[in-house]
């Protein structure tokens, strides 16, 4: 992995400070006013009270991460996966899947209001999933040393093993299982699913076995399409 390039503002130490938390932003964490300006701040909930540590400050803006929540919101849980916080992938695990939605709507609805200028945001009810774990039909690992797969750390470019991801389809944490410790000379595997043909596609291709396609066929509303990593689905 390729060392992390310091970013404009980043702390030389991190710094702590005591917020509460006011909404959620667009890009995933909360926010709070702060000296000023304001704090955004990973794995916080609005109307929570918290130690966040500081690693970036610029132009009157904080960036951090929650370590201690004095008041918890009602709707804080504990995360389902182990890897959460550490990974580069999931930010609401800590948040109830209901509040999920309903921030998730907010959030448009509050970019609507803010930068489109709409007086009224006609933002529908966020819709969710029948399963908000083991639904992701595409994922991409990363390759570390020993041939091991994961993936990239939150805020770094260093190297996460990774045993199995909760929101992956089972499919893809076997595909994981099967090369855990072989991906060699990989820099990267990608493994996509067809939920609906159980067709799937490796990246790099497995040489010499049945597997070895360019492309899966995915079917949706009584149609097939034929999707490969490099071009537009083409309908069949």
């Amino acid at each position: 992995m390729r060392p992390r390039q310091r970013e404009r503002g980043e702390l030389k130490e991190p710094e702590r400070i005591d917020v509460t938390f006011s909404d959620m932003a667009y890009e995933g964490p909360a926010f709070a006013p702060y000296a000023g300006g304001v704090v955004f701040a990973e794995y916080g909930i609005p109307s929570e009270r918290a130690t966040v540590e500081l690693y970036r400050k610029h132009g009157g803006v904080a960036h951090g991460r929650v370590v201690e929540v004095h008041e918890a919101s009602p709707d804080r849980v504990e995360a389902p996966c182990k890897y959460f916080g550490v990974c580069g992938g999931c930010q609401w695990q800590h948040i109830t899947y209901e509040r999920q939605l309903e921030l998730k709507r907010h959030v448009v609805s509050e970019q609507l209001r803010r930068i489109g200028k709409f007086s009224v945001q006609p933002v529908a009810e966020t819709v969710g999933a029948d399963e908000p774990l083991g639904y992701r039909n595409h994922v991409r690992f990363s390759a570390g040393n020993g041939g091991a797969l994961g993936f990239v750390r939150r805020a770094s470019h260093s190297f996460l093993p990774f045993e199995r991801c909760l929101i992956a389809q089972p499919v893809i944490n076997e595909t994981l299982a099967r090369y855990q410790g072989k991906a060699g000379a990989m820099h990267q595997l990608e493994v996509r699913l067809g939920v609906n043909t159980g067709e799937i596609l490796i990246e790099p291709p497995e040489s010499g076995t049945k597997r070895e396609r360019r492309s899966y066929r995915e079917a949706l509303l009584g149609r097939v399409f034929e999707v490969s990593s490099v071009v537009s689905p083409t309908l069949l």
